[in-house]
């Protein structure tokens, strides 16, 4: 995917989904050097989790172990 980023863009911070716990994305590009510059504006891309089928996850969590199953979908997407 590739969305619009600004100067004062966080590349370290990543982000969630809160359908899919435990896990986070980030940008490939570290820093804004590393983007696409077109037209005075810079891009950067990054890979959602594309699921087309069901899948189920389990995680470790301070209660025991938790199972979820996640339908298909994409996830991990950044509100633009």
């Amino acid at each position: 995917m590739k969305v619009e980023v600004f100067v004062d863009t966080d590349f370290e911070a990543g982000w969630t989904d809160p359908a899919v716990p435990n896990m986070a994305w980030n940008y490939d590009q570290t820093n804004i050097e590393e983007c696409e510059y077109v037209d005075g504006r810079y891009y950067a891309t990054y890979e959602p989790m594309v699921l087309t089928e069901p899948h189920t996850f389990t995680y470790l969590t301070e209660q025991g172990r938790q199972t979820i199953t996640v339908p298909p979908g994409t996830y991990g997407l950044l509100d633009e």
